[in-house]
């Protein structure tokens, strides 16, 4: 229908009443008017012929349609139709198409005589909806930045606030804001005019002033995300106005009160440039921030003596401190700071450290003796951290923590041989997908059993899952953990791409579950902690998974388990989003259906999932792609007031529900201060539980799987194939490569 700038008054009219029209439909009601508005300018009007056949029953919704005029539908003939025409007679068909891939239509629909329809394509639906959500996140983060009381905070930060505005709007005259009221709520001005009138009392008259004037892109009453206090004057709308506004009590709930996130990030920061550190994740390093401890000392006032053992690690929050060397009695040096500055053959000043500066590091790694002695300068506040308190906090050692690195602890021996495809003999296929099939297969050189992925490159095509099968294949080479699957090679060559990944014999965690129907507390958070961990590992490498259920985890023969299918993965950078939409039905975030963007936040919604799914045997959700977005509507609306099934009460529920918070930016494990699964361990059900146990494997299984040989394939389904068996012997070993990159 063309540009808004060059509608006529005819089209702008017609694209407000579709928009209208478009809002009465429950597919639709998720959307703003603003984004109904573009849908319907994106529509295209097509005038079908009598006798016009335009879909079948079993059709693939391949556009959606709407009459331009309701009462057209006489014009229509519906077959196979399953329910009451003279009850409820459908104006717009195929809706469900433009959100999910697969979904069909239950009737055939033929036109008795010409008729006008409007019809959009899925492509252009997502298209209009993620380009708006991405120009609305730029223009609220543009507002954001002029704001000079959040120029401290992160972009993942303001990001998070960003998603927090809401639409309010005044009509001509109406008070905003009341001079004497308690302020809660900061306003961005989208369109219109707003003035400000300050009332004073001169004898026994008032005085009515107008102080200030606002206009589109500005802002007022930023004072209320600090604190309560009285508004000094009216703000009364100049004509209509269009207001953006934040509430405090929104601020606080993502990301804590904003004196006490402005001292959390400036630690953040001095803790990020500290050497000894840079192995530590963003989460560990965030609750680092919080172990710190204020301390005061006077003028002189001496704060480490030289020779003692250290045991703290110290930042300057504010003044200068000055630091001392007796030359007879030097020592291993405890602060990268401190051997930077110059020797003296006395006990003389060797330097001076200032706000935002640290010293003392090396106590959170040894008991080794001060190097020098530390005096306050003048009155100093410093922030500290004990070395026993980091240990208890993180259950490991520093020193533990620096040397752990799964790039080198499992399997990268393996990576630097290679392994000929020449060499792999078929034993079996161990499953099967759209695309291709798993085969088990040896070794010959070494006797060892892999995983072999196979998937056709025609097929590949077909289904425009390119993108997705390199993923698999780069997001695997670039990560190792113990309870991830390891890739050990990838090949191609005319017709088809390969995967050989480590052999994984224990089956799917989802046959477990089936067999054994609810699961135990214990059992169950023995799963859900090592989804916790793998998701913390992955998150530290920018890396959101975005396909966790049962069937995606294998179970090793320590009971252990394996995540697999990267198919989905895909590296985000920290402050960004994506706006793909795809994930299992039942276990995908609300974000991820309505396409507002999504980042790591959809991994903890997965996790919510299968905790439910773990103690209850069922999914929060069921049905097909449009009932389990019905439904999530409704639980949204509902929230926190959600009845959870037996199994999932007290702590358990707790954390459920906190990990399900439809609002991802208050959701468990979402919070802006870089914590992410720090929150989650912290929570009240894994109070006890051994986190460096599990990591090294010490936790007891609550289950082993049986496997008899490295060639058993009992605990996998007999897959079902939908395409012609893949035998390698038909490969030809000689046009098979070992690939770096992979050409469809």
């Amino acid at each position: 229908m063309g540009s808004c700038f060059s509608q006529s008054e005819e089209e702008e009219d017609e694209t407000v009443r579709m928009a209208k029209v478009l809002s009465g439909i429950s597919f639709f009601r998720m959307h703003s008017m603003r984004q109904l508005e573009l849908l319907s300018m994106a529509m295209r009007e097509v005038t079908f012929k009598a006798n016009h056949l335009l879909f079948q029953k079993g059709d693939h919704e391949e556009s959606f349609y709407i009459l331009k005029n309701a009462a057209d539908v006489a014009k229509l003939s519906f077959t196979d139709f399953t329910g009451n025409l003279e009850e409820f007679t459908p104006s717009c068909f195929g809706e469900t198409g433009l959100r999910y891939n697969n979904a069909k239509f239950h009737f055939g629909l033929f036109c008795k005589e010409p008729i006008s329809i409007y019809t959009l394509t899925p492509h252009e639906y997502r298209r209009v909806i993620v380009n708006q959500a991405k120009e609305q996140e730029s223009q609220f983060l543009q507002f954001l930045r002029k704001v000079p009381i959040l120029k401290m905070l992160t972009e993942e930060q303001l990001q998070a606030l960003g998603r927090s505005l809401n639409y309010e709007t005044f009509e001509t005259d109406s008070k905003i804001i009341s001079q004497g009221s308690r302020g809660s709520t900061f306003y961005f001005i989208e369109t219109g005019v707003v003035k400000c009138l300050q009332r004073t009392q001169k004898g026994s008259n008032e005085v009515i002033t107008e102080v200030n004037r606002y206009a589109a892109g500005d802002y007022f009453g930023e004072g209320a995300l600090l604190q309560d206090a009285p508004r000094n004057a009216d703000c009364i709308a100049v004509g209509p106005v269009n207001c953006l506004t934040l509430s405090r009590s929104d601020f606080n709930d993502i990301l804590g009160g904003l004196q006490q996130l402005l001292e959390h990030n400036f630690r953040a920061r001095v803790l990020k440039g500290v050497e000894l550190l840079s192995t530590l994740t963003d989460a560990e390093r965030s609750e680092l921030t919080d172990l710190l401890v204020e301390q005061t000392f006077e003028a002189e006032e001496q704060i480490i003596k030289q020779g003692d053992t250290g045991d703290k690690f110290y930042i300057i929050k504010e003044g200068e401190v000055r630091f001392t060397r007796n030359a007879t009695d030097i020592v291993v040096g405890d602060s990268v700071l401190l051997d930077s500055m110059p020797k003296t053959d006395a006990s003389d000043e060797i330097g001076r450290l200032f706000t935002g500066q640290y010293f003392g590091e090396g106590a959170l790694l040894t008991e080794a003796p001060r190097r020098a002695s530390a005096f306050a300068v003048d009155q100093v506040t410093l922030l500290s951290l004990d070395r026993s308190i980091f240990n208890s906090v993180f259950d490991q050692s520093l020193q533990d923590m620096l040397n752990r690195n799964f790039e080198k602890r499992r399997g990268q021996e393996d990576r630097d041989t290679v392994v000929e495809f020449k060499d792999l003999e078929q034993i079996k296929v161990l499953g099967a997908g759209s695309y291709g099939q798993v085969l088990l297969v040896t070794d010959k050189v070494t006797g060892k059993t892999y995983a072999l992925k196979s998937m056709l490159k025609q097929r590949i095509r077909e289904t425009k899952q390119e993108e997705h099968v390199r993923n698999e294949r780069n997001v695997l080479a670039s990560i190792q953990h113990p309870f991830v699957v390891s890739l050990r090679q990838s090949y191609s060559d005319n017709e088809y791409v390969f995967v050989l990944l480590e052999a994984v014999l224990g089956g799917e965690l989802y046959a477990y579950m089936r067999g054994s129907g609810r699961l135990k507390l214990r059992d169950s958070l023995f799963y859900i902690a090592q989804c916790v961990v793998v998701f913390e590992y992955l998150h530290s490498h920018n890396i959101v998974y975005r396909d966790l259920k049962p069937e995606n985890l294998l179970v090793a023969s320590n009971g252990y388990l394996k995540f697999t299918d990267f198919g989905l993965a895909k590296v985000i950078d920290s402050e960004c989003k994506t706006y793909t939409l795809c994930g299992t039905p039942a276990y995908a975030a609300p974000e991820v259906y309505n396409l507002s963007g999504h980042g790591k936040g959809v991994d903890w919604w997965t996790l919510g999932v299968l905790t439910h799914e773990l103690l209850s045997a069922t999914t929060p959700f069921d049905g097909d792609a449009e009932e389990i977005f019905e439904s999530m509507e409704l639980y949204a609306r509902a929230y926190p007031n959600i009845r959870l099934p037996r199994g999932l009460s007290g702590d358990i529920g707790d954390l459920c529900l906190k990990l399900l918070n439809p609002n991802p930016n208050k959701r468990l494990g979402c919070g802006p201060r870089g914590r992410d699964a720090r929150d989650i361990k912290m929570h009240g059900i894994f109070r006890a539980f051994r986190w460096t146990a599990l990591i090294r494997e010490e936790v007891s299984a609550p289950f082993k799987p049986k496997i008899k040989s490295m060639y058993d394939t009992g605990n996998f389904y007999t897959p079902h194939l939908t395409s012609r068996p893949i035998h390698l012997d038909n490969v030809d070993p000689q046009n098979v490569q070992v690939s770096a990159e992979w050409n469809f």
